[in-house]
Order: structure tokens, then C-alpha cells, then sequence
């Protein structure tokens, strides 16, 4: 009879343990997952930060490739460049221009499949 009294008691101290050992369990992850939320609205304010600049960032490279060919079009033109440079330097700045389009045709992309974006289904058709 001795150890069927032990049982409830043995029983009683193993869910007390239990329940200790989960709230310690749930109260660590808690913690964890607060942090990993911190982290993860940083990362999407900063990527909000860059989709906003990102045009200005585009247009100052355009300014900067025109400007870079114009000062190596004088430079070239008083050197006698030949035709080839001229065209490898007209193609660098079309192609930072491009993917200054591409970059905001991406953009325009992700607004569009947003949720929140404000289309309704048949505008889309």
C-alpha cells in the first residue's frame, strides 16, 4: 500500500516539472521570436529605404555616366579616339540606363502584386 500512495505524489511532482520546464521553454522562445520580429522590421524599413532612393540613386548614376562621357568625348575628340572606344563608351551608359529602367520596371512589378495595392481583379484582366 506504501507505494500506491507514492504514485500521485510522484505523479504531482512530475507535471509541476513538467509545467516548470515548459514555461522556461515558451518564455525562451518568446524572447527569441521578439527578437527575430525586431530584426525583421528593421530589414523591412531599410528595404523601404532602398526602393525609395533607389530611383534618385539611378538618376545620379545616368548624371554621372553622361557626365563621365562628355568630359572623355572632349578628352577623346582632342586625343583622336577611335571609333571603337567611342561606341564602348557610348554602350556603358546605355546600359546604366537600362538597368536604371529595369530596376524601376521591378519596382512598379512588386507595387502592382502587392495586396494593398488598390487593384481589383478585373483591372487586371
Amino acid at each position: 500500500m506504501v507505494a500506491l500512495s507514492r504514485v500521485p505524489i510522484i505523479g504531482g511532482i512530475v507535471r509541476r516539472v513538467g509545467a516548470a520546464i515548459n514555461w522556461r521553454v515558451e518564455a525562451a522562445v518568446a524572447e527569441r521570436l521578439r527578437w527575430l520580429d525586431e530584426r525583421l522590421q528593421r530589414l523591412e524599413l531599410i528595404d523601404l529605404e532602398v526602393q525609395r532612393i533607389s530611383p534618385q540613386v539611378a538618376a545620379l548614376e545616368i548624371r554621372l555616366a553622361d557626365r563621365e562621357f562628355a568630359d572623355r568625348v572632349i578628352a577623346a575628340d582632342s586625343v583622336g579616339a577611335t571609333d571603337r572606344e567611342l561606341a564602348e563608351q557610348e554602350h556603358r551608359r546605355i546600359n546604366a540606363r537600362l538597368q536604371a529602367i529595369s530596376h524601376y520596371e521591378e519596382r512598379l512589378r512588386r507595387l502592382e502584386l502587392r495586396p494593398d495595392s488598390g487593384t481589383v481583379e478585373s483591372d487586371r484582366a
